[in-house]
């Protein structure tokens, strides 16, 4: 069976853990110096532990990248009057008037075809998209994210999320933290926003207006 690519998420996992361990260790072994206490390899252990910490960090993992896959499909532009089929990878503009490379791969993961009924207008721009509150990953019955994530947020102008900006449906920012609300999770992830406009709100995850753009190598 072949191994899966490791993921952002894999990594950041696995170093939290290690770190904890780390953590931990040295901690013991501080207590040990006072009274004399540490061995060799206790402390040829510690070093090592730290040299896998910073194996991982340097990782680079491998790219959530469907290109091929939309090639093979006919590369194929989203069109809201089209069923997709299974598995089938279409380009997608997030918005009406999108910067160069302002763009993701996107993958339909329903047993039958997409329903072209289900695709959402956005009144205030003429913009047809599939709804982005269905971009829920790898879930079977929805579509998925399979590529150009970073590259999209990069294309759209870098945009860190602003308490006191007001945003437009598929507008693709990065949570770095801030705003009124207590929820603060999801920091440096990248996120979609869902209705136009998009007032700040109670907060950023409190709003509900936002869908974080998860990317997925595989299909569901």
């Amino acid at each position: 069976m072949a191994l899966k690519p490791i993921t952002h998420e894999d990594l950041k996992y696995r170093l939290n853990k290690l770190k904890c361990c780390f953590a931990t260790k040295a901690s013991d072994i501080v207590d040990k110096q006072r009274f004399g206490k540490v061995c060799a390899d206790e402390m040829c252990n510690l070093k090592l532990l730290g040299a896998y910490i910073e194996m991982i960090e340097c990782y680079a993992p491998l790219p959530c990248d469907c290109s091929d896959e939309w090639v093979a499909d006919g590369s194929l532009y989203f069109d809201h009057t089209t069923a997709y089929t299974t598995g089938q990878v279409v380009k997608f503009f997030p918005r009406i008037s999108p910067n160069p490379g302002e763009y993701l791969y996107i993958r339909w993961q329903g047993s039958s075809p997409s329903d072209p009924a289900q695709n959402c207008f956005d009144v205030a721009t003429g913009h047809w998209s599939p709804c982005f509150a269905g971009l829920q990953g790898n879930v079977p019955g929805a579509w998925s994210i399979c590529g150009h994530v970073k590259v999209a947020w990069e294309a759209a102008g870098y945009i860190e999320w602003n308490s006191n900006i007001i945003y437009n449906m598929g507008d693709i920012v990065k949570f770095m933290g801030g705003g009124p609300g207590a929820n603060q999770s999801g920091r440096g992830r990248y996120y979609i926003s869902t209705t136009n406009p998009n007032p700040a709100g109670p907060g950023f995850n409190e709003s509900g207006h936002w869908v974080e753009l998860t990317c997925y190598n595989e299909p569901a």
